[in-house]
């Protein structure tokens, strides 16, 4: 005749097992429950865990270092380029030149992966989205859906309307004296003007620019 199981009975019978064991081997015993416990844990860390500890590892022990680079032109040897192919500054300082021949919308596939890499690469989604709003001044942060490649559509459409409107102020030169304000002031030259003693010129109204680079 079979007995049911019981549990008290199970637990009793096993407590009178630990009670007749000598020293040794209930050290021994308690070295192979402890070494179970650290293998279960050290699996679920390494497999089912990986990816979350990996991740907080990359954050603690990594670290974004941007490097600055020398600014300057880059140098070509293309005649049409008239010897220069670029011009090596800080993205928020970046000028286009319309002039130049090449393709616009390959350029600003590049621009936008750019400027996605730069303000997206090292933040979240969320960081992401207010960087690129901030940038475009377009006030997405509260639609829904926003993917990459809607936030790098966002980014294109800005620069292309950048680059189609013209600079109508670029700086030449800051803190003049007063001699040299009323000497450029007599020339009744109606592209330049002055915001306190700098000296600003409106490209879009200039209608000889030899003859005005002579005289400045």
């Amino acid at each position: 005749m079979k007995q049911k199981f019981s549990l008290s009975l199970f637990f009793t019978r096993l407590l009178r097992y630990f009670q007749k064991l000598d020293r040794i081997a209930i050290v021994w015993y308690f070295i192979v429950i402890a070494a179970i416990i650290m293998l279960s844990v050290s699996f679920s860390f390494t497999v089912f865990q990986h990816d979350y500890f990996k991740q907080k590892a990359d954050a603690q022990q990594k670290k974004t270092i941007k490097n600055p680079i020398s600014r300057g032109t880059i140098k070509s040897s293309e005649k049409s380029l008239a010897g220069i192919i670029g011009v090596s500054m800080n993205l928020g300082t970046i000028a286009v030149d319309p002039s130049q021949e090449g393709s616009k919308e390959k350029l600003l596939d590049f621009l936008g992966d750019v400027i996605i890499e730069e303000f997206c690469s090292q933040n979240t989604n969320a960081e992401c989205i207010e960087n690129i709003s901030n940038y475009t001044r377009g006030g997405i942060e509260n639609q829904n859906g926003l993917t990459k490649n809607i936030l790098k559509k966002n980014v294109i459409g800005y620069l292309k309307n950048k680059m189609e409107t013209p600079i109508e102020s670029v700086l030449l030169k800051a803190d003049l004296n007063d001699v040299q304000v009323e000497k450029i002031n007599s020339w009744n030259e109606n592209s330049l003007f002055f915001v306190v003693n700098n000296l600003y010129v409106n490209p879009t109204k200039v209608k000889n620019k030899d003859d005005l680079a002579k005289k400045l």
